[in-house]
């Protein structure tokens, strides 16, 4: 049986009777991790508001323009004082993470990659709240980015049906949907009298991603010439393979968190760093097998490591390395590039490692 990653966005309500002074719920009614990830094996698939790290007008062509509202009182039944203002995201996009080597994002409206990152997804914590509590926030809930973005999308649609961008045909574009099968992800939409199935895949060297094109209709299909950094193959009159170099643009680090370490650098604000960062995600603490080796015991524990013939020692500099550069050593048994290197502040690495100092056997 294939295992499928599948994420619910939505409201969840618990009703408790009003003269409940106190209601006891299991502990375990809901948990989910603030910072979701996939793998290059199992990609995770959200549907939900992604940022806008600063996408331009002309590739959004067809977007309907927000604006101001006046605020309303619902006791007066009518306009208060003040506006409420657009809130800066993407609601019509898809954000697709491959683990640390590769996220992207894809808008529903344009048909088009909007911008893509690596070592990192999204930090959720503006929408879904706190894992303690849930409660996305008021507003401004879109969620943050984490990670490098190393490329965007400018100016029109750079795909061409019998030499006409996409964003100029006369009638829009219509998304039609996705498929996924096993860590393949197709995007298919309707241009003109055509459909097009779009993939996106990481690339061999870092910064780097694969866009397959193919077409079924009418028309040929070709692709704007004169992009920095895209090389377009063409494999048939119906098919393109185009190849994007990007460069780091900007380094992302999720919704800031400033009590982190309230109460000193120790093993109790440690614990908060671990959680923050989603770290139980890939590393469980009771020595079950995830995507990562499990933390219980790791501290002074013998490593046997892929490509080095000796074990090592799980000591301070073992734990620091692994955290801030994942695929130095990787524990023989489990996959390179899973995990992101995680860009804390210097007591925040300090916090984390008295944490998993408290966790043995």
């Amino acid at each position: 049986m294939k295992r499928v990653t599948v994420f619910f966005i939505g409201i969840i309500s618990v009703l408790v009777p009003a003269f409940a002074d106190s209601v006891e719920l299991p502990s375990t009614v809901l948990t989910y991790s603030n910072r979701p990830l996939g793998s290059p094996d199992e990609p995770l698939l959200l549907r939900t508001f992604m940022p806008d790290p600063g996408i331009g007008a002309g590739v959004l062509s067809r977007h309907d323009r927000s604006a101001k509202s006046p605020k309303y009182n619902v006791k007066k039944g009518s306009d208060a004082s003040g506006e409420y203002k657009p809130i800066d995201g993407l609601p019509a996009a898809i954000g697709v993470n491959y683990g640390s080597v590769l996220s992207y994002c894809w808008d529903t409206v344009e048909c088009r990659l909007l911008y893509s990152w690596n070592n990192g997804f999204l930090d959720m914590q503006n929408y879904w709240g706190d894992t303690q509590r849930g409660s996305r926030r008021s507003y401004g809930y879109v969620p943050s980015l984490v990670g490098s973005l190393f490329y965007m999308a400018r100016g029109k649609h750079p795909l061409q049906i019998d030499g006409q961008s996409l964003s100029d045909l006369p009638e829009p574009v219509k998304f039609w949907g996705y498929t996924k099968s096993g860590k393949r992800i197709m995007l298919k939409y309707a241009a003109g009298d055509a459909e097009i199935v779009c993939e996106i895949s990481s690339g061999n060297v870092e910064h780097t991603l694969e866009i397959r094109y193919l077409m079924k209709g009418k028309g040929k299909l070709s692709y704007q010439v004169g992009l920095a950094g895209h090389n377009v193959k063409r494999e048939s009159e119906v098919e393109l393979l185009v190849t994007i170099q990007g460069t780091k643009i900007a380094q992302y680090d999720g919704s800031p968190n400033k009590n982190l370490l309230k109460g000193g650098v120790n093993a109790d604000s440690g614990k908060r760093v671990f959680a923050a960062m989603a770290c139980v995600t890939c590393h469980s603490l009771d020595g079950s097998k995830s995507h990562g080796p499990s933390l219980l015991g790791v501290y002074g524990s013998q490593r046997k490591i892929k490509g080095i013939e000796n074990p090592v020692d799980a000591d301070d500099a073992y734990i620091l390395e692994s955290i801030r550069n994942p695929n130095a050593k990787v524990v023989h048994g489990f996959p390179e590039n899973y995990m992101p290197p995680y860009q804390l502040k210097k007591d925040e690495y300090t916090a984390l490692l008295l944490y998993i100092k408290t966790l043995k056997k």
